[in-house]
């Protein structure tokens, strides 16, 4: 895996399912999951930006085979957007949650009495808040779209999921 770079352009011989198994296929890797030894590809013929990601599985992947299987295709158009759409919100949160130094997983520092997931539960509300104004209103920030937001707090309840496990770990 150490022999890719994010943003380098590949060609895979013969092993993506069709329509992606035509060997002159080129796809641009937009991540590398090092510990889960895969990479996130996106195919550069595509004429839509970010369609068709798919997922390379090398030996010793810890990664579901429904997952693999469903972002190569085999399960169906469905099935394989539905994958792609959650690896590409569970990239933008783990690249947020790095930018944020993992804060979510901290009491606010303005706030040090109330617990991570009290906090987690503030920002959910207040973003179902700026998303039923988004589809009432055309935002004043131009920046905000209501996509934006609507990802913004699906990240928000993989969080809560996160937060949820280890209360639950951590009492029992």
């Amino acid at each position: 895996m150490t022999d890719f770079s994010i943003g380098d352009t590949v060609t895979i011989e013969g092993g993506l399912n069709p329509p992606y198994s035509s060997p002159d296929r080129q796809f641009i890797i937009e991540c590398i999951l090092e510990d889960q030894n895969a990479v996130q590809l996106r195919d550069v013929t595509s004429p839509v930006p970010r369609s068709r990601v798919s997922l390379v599985k090398h030996t010793n992947t810890n990664i579901p085979e429904k997952l693999i299987q469903s972002l190569n295709g085999e399960n169906g158009i469905d099935q394989q957007d539905i994958a792609r759409a959650g690896v590409e919100l569970v990239v933008k949160v783990l690249t947020k949650n790095a930018d944020y130094g993992s804060s979510v997983f901290e009491s606010p520092c303005l706030s040090p009495n109330t617990t991570p997931l009290e906090a987690l539960r503030s920002r959910q509300s207040d973003k179902v808040k700026r998303i039923i104004q988004l589809a009432a209103n055309p935002p004043e920030v131009t920046e905000e779209a209501l996509e934006d937001s609507l990802d913004d707090f699906a990240g928000y309840n993989i969080l809560d999921k996160v937060l949820r496990e280890r209360n639950s770990n951590e009492n029992s």
